[in-house]
């Protein structure tokens, strides 16, 4: 086998371990064609869910949405980080992926707050009661609570200032 033929063994299977469920840790179970294949079709999967999460972060005025949706979009960066050392990428690289995620996370979340704020003053100007009006306001601000770690001071002061009186 030689060197070069352990080096190639060893890489296909840490490439099975990744993408394959319940493969056996040291034996290779698929060829090396099959498992870039696999590994192809891997990456446009999860390339398709960071376009999704892309889309919905940018639109969704729901803040559950809004934070799950950026959480999986670094998550599934990051796995296609691992399939980059298996997988040509063409246009935007996984690790500037990652990189533009994490540097653009507060001003994405300051865009989300406006939006979402935006469109609670819309429904508030459906709504009849001042009661009801004030329910809204207080929805918005007690949904974002549980996000206040996410968010950096200027993004928490824009919430504060919007906090019902």
């Amino acid at each position: 086998m030689g060197i070069i033929g352990f080096i190639n063994k060893q890489k296909l299977l840490n490439l099975q371990k990744l993408i394959v469920v319940n493969a056996p840790p040291n034996k290779l179970v698929m060829s090396e064609n099959q498992l870039i294949r696999e590994a192809e079709r891997l990456a446009q999967r999860q390339l398709k869910i960071v376009y999704d999460c892309q889309r919905l972060i940018n639109t969704t005025v729901n803040p559950d949405v809004f934070f799950k949706r950026y959480d999986l979009i670094e998550e599934k960066a990051e796995f296609l980080l691992k399939l980059s050392a298996y997988v040509k990428f063409t246009g935007t690289q996984p690790h500037t992926m990652i990189k533009t995620l994490r540097e653009k996370e507060q001003p994405a979340i300051s865009d989300f707050l406006q939006r979402y704020y935006h469109s609670v003053v819309e429904k508030t100007k459906t709504l009849k009661t001042e009661k009801a009006k004030a329910n809204q306001y207080l929805k918005f601000y007690e949904s974002l609570q549980p996000y206040y770690l996410r968010m950096n001071d200027e993004n928490k002061q824009y919430v504060e200032e919007r906090k019902p009186k």
